[in-house]
Formats: C-alpha cells, sequence, structure tokens
C-alpha cells in the first residue's frame, strides 16, 4: 500500500442519463461539465490533512494546493478514489480539454475503495460501506439529494422550450454542492485507511479491467439500428394483433392493467404480469385466445430486445461501448455486465436453420 496517496472526488453535469450511457458515453455530451473537484493527501500516518475544493463551475481559481495535486499525479503518485473509473474518465476528459491544467492520470496510478470493498464482500455504494466499517463517517444525504438536482438540466416545462437546456446553479447551491464533494473524500479517506489493500494478484485483475473497459466492444451501428427497426415492425404487428383478440380492449402488450382486467373476465386470474407468473399460466390449460394474449405480452416483454437501446445509448465516438464490465460484482468474485450485458446474450434457438438466416440477411439488404 502506498504511503502517499491522494483522494479524489468529482460532481459533475450533463444531459445524459449516466445510468443508461455508462460514464465513457456520458462525458462526450456536449453540455458535459465538472462541477467541482474536491482532493485531500494521506500521508498513511494517520493525520486528518485539510481537504481542499474547487468550485469548477464558478471559479477559475485553483488554489495552489491544487499545484501540489498536479505534480503529485505528474510524478506518478497513488490516487484514491471511491467507484475510480468514474473519476479517471472525468479526468481524461478534461485533460482532452486542456492537458495543461489536467496532467496525464493512469490507471496503475488508482486505488479504488468501492473494488476493496467488494473484494472483501462488503457493500459497494460509499452510504453504506462507512456504516457497515463502522466508522464515524457518513455520507452526507441531504447534500447527495442536492447533487441530483444540480447533475441534470431542468425539466423543460413548455414545448417551447424543447431543446433549451437550462440548468439548476444559484451560486449557494453549488457551494453547498462542493461542501458534499468535500464530505465524500472525507469518508473516502476513512473507508481507504481501513481497508486492506487487494492482494497482488486481485491488483493486476483490478488493472486489467481497466484495460478491457478502455478497449470496449465495437458496435456495428447500422446493424444495430435494423435490428431496432424489426423490433419495432414485429411489436406494431403483434400489437394489432392483441387489439383485434381483444376486440380493441388491450390496446398493447405494454397495457398491463387493460390486461389483466381482460384475462379476469376470461376467468384467468393474474396477481401480476411478470414473466415468471405469464410462464407459469402458460404451463397450464387455457383457452386459446387466452393463451395467445399471455404469448404476445412476453414476446413484447422480452429483455433481449433491449439490449439493443442499451448499444446506442452508450456508443462512443470510437464505435465502441465502454465500462460493460464491472470488478467483483459478485460475491464470490466474477465481473457482472452492466447495461448491454454481453454475458447473458439470448442464444438462438435449435430451430433457427440457414433458411431463416436468408430471410434476415434479405430483410437487412432492403433497408
Amino acid at each position: 500500500m502506498p504511503e502517499r496517496v491522494a483522494v479524489i472526488d468529482f460532481e459533475t453535469r450533463a444531459a445524459r442519463d449516466l445510468r443508461k450511457t455508462g460514464v465513457e458515453a456520458y462525458v462526450e455530451c456536449p453540455h458535459f461539465r465538472a462541477s467541482c473537484l474536491a482532493w485531500c493527501f494521506d500521508e498513511g500516518d494517520g493525520v486528518d490533512y485539510p481537504v481542499h475544493g474547487w468550485d469548477i463551475l464558478q471559479s477559475p481559481f485553483r488554489g495552489a494546493w491544487f499545484l501540489a495535486l498536479q505534480q503529485h499525479i505528474r510524478d506518478g503518485g497513488a490516487v484514491v478514489a471511491h467507484n475510480a473509473r468514474f473519476e479517471l474518465t472525468v479526468w481524461r476528459k478534461l485533460r482532452e480539454r486542456d492537458p495543461d491544467t489536467w496532467p496525464e492520470l493512469r490507471p496503475e496510478q488508482l486505488h479504488d475503495t468501492m473494488a476493496l470493498a467488494r473484494a472483501l464482500a462488503l457493500p459497494a455504494k460509499l452510504e453504506h460501506v462507512a456504516p457497515a466499517l463502522r466508522l464515524p463517517f457518513r455520507k452526507d444525504l441531504e447534500g447527495h439529494k442536492l447533487m441530483l438536482k444540480l447533475c441534470k438540466p431542468k425539466p423543460q416545462r413548455k414545448k417551447a422550450d424543447k431543446g433549451k437546456i437550462e440548468w439548476n446553479e444559484a451560486p449557494a447551491d453549488l457551494a453547498r454542492q462542493l461542501e458534499y464533494c468535500k464530505r465524500d473524500v472525507e469518508v473516502e479517506r476513512a473507508v481507504w485507511r481501513k481497508l486492506p489493500p487487494l492482494i497482488p494478484v486481485e491488483r493486476e485483475t483490478w488493472i486489467l479491467d481497466q484495460e478491457i473497459n478502455d478497449t470496449g466492444v465495437y458496435v456495428d451501428e447500422p446493424a444495430v439500428r435494423a435490428c431496432l427497426a424489426m423490433v419495432q415492425q414485429e411489436q406494431e404487428r403483434l400489437n394489432s394483433e392483441l387489439f383485434l383478440l381483444t376486440d380493441g380492449y388491450v390496446k398493447t402488450a405494454n397495457s398491463a392493467a387493460a390486461l389483466r382486467a381482460w384475462l379476469l373476465v376470461h376467468d384467468c386470474v393474474l396477481p401480476d404480469l411478470r414473466k415468471g407468473t405469464v410462464d407459469e399460466a402458460l404451463s397450464r390449460p387455457l383457452p386459446p385466445d387466452v393463451r395467445r394474449a399471455l404469448e404476445i405480452r412476453q414476446e413484447c416483454a422480452k429483455a433481449g430486445t433491449a439490449k439493443l437501446g442499451a448499444m446506442l445509448h452508450g456508443l462512443t465516438p470510437d464505435g465502441r461501448i465502454h465500462g460493460l464490465f464491472e470488478y467483483h460484482g459478485a460475491g464470490p468474485g466474477r465481473w457482472i455486465g452492466r447495461r448491454v450485458q454481453t454475458q447473458n446474450m439470448v442464444r438462438t434457438p435449435e430451430t433457427f436453420g440457414p433458411d431463416q438466416a436468408e430471410d434476415v440477411f434479405g430483410w437487412l439488404a432492403l433497408q
């Protein structure tokens, strides 16, 4: 474990949904900005050195302590963050815009307190891992609520405002957000001190994880868009069939309340329309129209097709999606998938033959 580390934390804003896009596509948003940065040094001596902050949106002034952070990173010094891939990606984007201010930060310099927690089967989120470790520090939950308001555009209330981006940026709120960010750094420093480092083989695996996520997965965008068009075409056909089957009572397969009411009238009582519930119902003898209505519901609710939209949401200018794997996401230590879930792709049915493949390629060629 390095004796001297810098603990850092960013707050940001953008017009994209981070949960849908992943951080790599999030920072490519034209409206992406780093709102503030908080950092401190830990010398390994147990002294709580002061936490510094830079309100990037409100002031170009960085302060002398930022020069110390710059030099620490230029010298290859260790950097600690919670969910460090976010900080790494944000730092890289800022360096792309202003390399004089933001020196190169390499993955091997980083230590991720989220990874340290997960390696011990502790909660991943900062607000949960600190209480689990019985630390005196707690995440600022009120500040967290404010951050969620500041990190995305104001709701558009009028049609005339469509396409116009406005932000919540009252100076007092931005100053409060910086204090929240500084508190996160205090909590992260306490977590860092408490948790043991990754053993060498796991440390190497974590660095490899950064390389894998940096490389990403190539996406054939025209093919994905063509597949989405096919999905939409098939859903429209199925919804039309369901509309006729129910004499217009159920307009789409997503109309769960209407479909359950129609099923009730036809003596099929279901507590919900989740996959397991519908599968169980289909295993029983049912009237043909009820069976077909449930089959349509299942066809339209398949999760596999949602991957297509997730691919486009996460697409970056290099034609790839990044950050799809999360180190030690499951208790036994294996990776978990994010967004596209490439580890859980739908299998091709055994009945799918060459003739059907030719039909699909023929349809694509006509688009």
